[in-house]
């Protein structure tokens, strides 16, 4: 059977990133994240460029919320083909992936989950050295 969502393509509501989290809240979110999210380093349709993007989806949407107001970003409603239930999911895109990538990567049990944050944080330490090599003075 296919677990595809069909989200509804709008953002439902944006939020901006919070600054002061505790370990408490860093552990469990990264708790969270090795059980519901995803991330990654993803080819972009509209230029030919790679965009980092962190993800969480679950049905309980008190845990997608909290997490949107500590990271800031957007939570998305997408119907489940399966159920009748609503699928909340949470979206972090570019820069701000990379933010939640460092904060998040300690707290992570979850190898393959740990290797998806990796894949970012080496994304960007890749684009920075570039940067650095092109415009060294």
């Amino acid at each position: 059977e296919s677990t595809q969502r069909d989200c509804t393509g709008h953002c439902d509501l944006e939020y901006e990133m919070n600054p002061i989290l505790t370990t408490a809240d860093l552990a469990y979110i990264a708790g969270l994240f090795d059980g519901e999210g995803t991330a990654g380093v993803y080819q972009t349709s509209k230029r030919p460029s790679l965009r980092p993007q962190v993800c969480i989806a679950m049905t309980d949407r008190d845990p997608v919320m909290f997490i949107a107001l500590c990271f800031g970003g957007n939570v998305y409603t997408c119907n489940s083909t399966k159920g009748s239930k609503k699928v909340y999911k949470w979206v972090r895109g570019n820069r701000l992936a990379l933010d939640f990538a460092r904060e998040v990567l300690p707290y992570c049990k979850n190898e393959y989950k740990v290797q998806q944050l990796e894949t970012i944080t080496k994304h960007y330490t890749a684009q920075l050295a570039k940067l650095t090599q092109r415009y060294a003075l």
